[in-house]
């Protein structure tokens, strides 16, 4: 458990798994057209 806290505190750790879930999840405005948002 102390393993986890450790990592969390290096800031190039976190970065890389918040960039891997944006990748794996997109935001649900970047799936819609461009029409559906009335532009």
């Amino acid at each position: 458990m102390t393993m986890m806290v450790s990592t969390a505190t290096i800031e190039p750790r976190p970065m890389i798994i918040l960039v891997s879930e944006s990748i794996e999840k997109p935001p649900p405005v970047e799936v819609l057209p461009p029409s559906s948002t009335g532009v």
